[in-house]
């Protein structure tokens, strides 16, 4: 990722959520104020973010190669459960925004592509009682740690062990529709558009699909623009660290826009 090309990304998306927002669709101002702008606290945010906490001290290796691209350990043999925790997973703000959306959706098939330490999977299985997440890993020591972290927060989660693009075909097949999809696993152009067509096969007026890191390197970032673009996408909302796409086909004219969220990056 060129540090100088994000961070000039990061102040045109700041430029345009500050001064090129005009007046939103009723669908759109609900969704602010319900989901990402909301600060309603729930307990818990307090519970998940004292588990972070503890894996920032965890010592137990993680080995084996990742298969996406973004991550630490791509070219690295092993690394440390705390090493991940400092630095992998979704920021706070994103995984508050998730667990609000899926109680707002009233989101019941939900899949998470990325496991990880299983930080986007607890936020998006505990928000609504009736959700029920598929979480995709291909690294067999990440996967057992969340799945402690599954067992200990009681979640509606089942993990999907294997190759994304060998698992997830089987586990769309299995289903009628997808309510939420959270995709953060491969960081390249032709996998993330590919899922997003996979994804797109099992929409609903009310589907939700985030991708996580738009801005990641300009491959991702051509993959975003190339998605939201697409027609049967109706409305597009980009926070620089996710994207967000909707399906509802009601308005025949699509809105695409920038929110500025600074807890995003500023929040402890």
């Amino acid at each position: 990722m060129s540090k100088v090309w994000w961070g000039l990304k990061y102040l045109e998306h700041f430029f345009k959520a500050s001064f090129f927002n005009k007046k939103n669709s009723d669908f759109i101002e609900k969704l602010k104020e319900e989901v990402i702008f909301n600060d309603q606290h729930f307990y818990f945010f307090d519970e998940i973010n004292a588990y972070r906490q503890e894996l920032k001290s965890d010592k137990r290796k993680i080995e084996g190669l990742d298969l996406g691209a973004g991550s630490l350990v791509q070219t690295a043999k092993e690394k440390e459960v705390r090493t991940f925790a400092k630095n992998s997973g979704s920021p706070l703000a994103i995984g508050e925004i998730l667990y609000k959306l899926t109680i707002y959706k009233k989101a019941e098939t939900i899949f998470d592509l990325g496991t990880c330490l299983g930080f986007s999977a607890l936020y998006l299985s505990k928000g609504f009682s009736k959700s029920y997440v598929r979480t995709f890993e291909g690294n067999e020591g990440l996967q057992k740690i969340a799945e402690e972290a599954f067992s200990r927060f009681n979640s509606n989660v089942k993990t999907v062990a294997g190759n994304i693009d060998e698992t997830l075909p089987n586990e769309l097949a299995k289903v009628d529709n997808v309510d939420i999809a959270f995709i953060d696993a491969n960081h390249r152009y032709e996998p993330t558009v590919r899922y997003f067509h996979q994804f797109l096969e099992k929409v609903h007026q009310d589907s939700v699909l985030i991708f996580d890191d738009i801005y990641w390197s300009k491959e991702m970032n051509k993959a975003w623009n190339e998605i939201k673009s697409h027609p049967k996408v109706s409305h597009s909302i980009d926070l620089h660290k996710v994207g967000m796409v909707f399906f509802q086909n009601k308005y025949k004219t699509k809105e695409d826009l920038h929110l500025f969220l600074k807890e995003i990056y500023f929040q402890n």
